[in-house]
């Protein structure tokens, strides 16, 4: 996967203990711009106990609300940005949920 040099499109999530967000900033004539937000209830808990579901749902509102697919067929976040303005080139996650999560994080 090659790294984008150019970025202009950051999705933002952070899984909290009660809500799970996600933000949409844009680069927009020659700034980074709020360009919408999706929120959905945190499902660390039963039954779900997958906070990656409350991440895909937050994303999906973010998607209705800002009029661009973020996310591909599979669910998961398309990236780079593509040409016709879907997809994201950069994705960071933060979380502040009070109970330790078992997840792995992996970069290159």
């Amino acid at each position: 996967m090659a790294i984008p040099t150019d970025i202009s499109s950051i999705l933002a999530i952070d899984i909290g203990s009660v809500n799970t967000q996600a933000v949409l900033v844009a680069l927009v004539e020659g700034s980074f711009r709020f360009v919408a937000r999706g929120q959905s209830p945190t499902t660390q808990e039963e039954p779900w106990a997958d906070v990656a579901i409350g991440v895909r749902h937050a994303i999906e509102q973010l998607q209705r609300v800002a009029a661009r697919p973020l996310l591909n067929d599979d669910g998961q976040v398309r990236s780079p940005e593509h040409d016709d303005g879907s997809g994201v080139d950069l994705c960071v996650i933060t979380s502040s949920a009070a109970q330790p999560l078992r997840l792995v994080l992996a970069g290159l």
